[in-house]
């Protein structure tokens, strides 16, 4: 499920970035797991997947693209846009990784003591306000907005599997959550 999330989120994320308005902003997504291997397989599925989104969105890639003249055949196309947005993803094995980001979007297993200890490391030891989501369907929101003291910054956001395919998400808050999040 994360592994489909991460290709929505990065691909989105790019979509974002290539706006006039932001070409000056950097974009980093991290990818976290404990297992190098499994980061190692997230990263090819990842590249697989954003060859066959190029495919299907060539004609809108061709125009993202117009002001490179050094793009000229479609596996051109198609290779630079997998190579931006994998250059978004940061495939990391620490959860310190996570202390400075602006979002957190966790799809760990269904596990309450997990998700509350890694939004409770996470929100201790950083400098911004994150929000946090979750993808869980089984834990209430408002649960893991008291055990891991978020003061509202949480959302369930619980996507159907396979997310690339399913467009179809939930988006589930508590009592708590702040208003400019949902």
């Amino acid at each position: 499920m994360g592994s489909g999330i991460l290709l929505l989120t990065s691909m989105e994320m790019f979509d974002i970035s290539m706006k006039p308005e932001n070409r000056d902003k950097q974009y980093t997504l991290y990818a976290l797991d404990i297992s190098q291997k499994a980061l190692t397989g997230l990263m090819k599925y990842i590249r697989l997947q954003l060859v066959k989104a190029a495919e299907k969105k060539l004609n809108i890639l061709r125009n993202v693209y117009a002001d490179r003249a050094d793009l000229i055949d479609n596996a051109d196309i198609i290779n630079e846009y997998v190579w931006d947005v994998m250059g978004i993803i940061r495939p990391v094995t620490t959860l310190e990784s996570a202390y400075e980001s602006k979002i957190v979007f966790e799809a760990a297993s269904e596990n309450p003591e997990l998700k509350v200890k890694m939004f409770s490391q996470i929100n201790e030891n950083s400098k911004v306000e994150p929000w946090f989501f979750t993808n869980t369907s089984s834990i209430p929101i408002g649960y893991l907005n008291k055990e891991a003291k978020l003061d509202g910054r949480v959302l369930g956001v619980h996507f159907y599997n396979p997310p690339a395919v399913q467009k179809l998400v939930e988006v589930i808050k508590c009592d708590e959550s702040k208003p400019e999040l949902s």
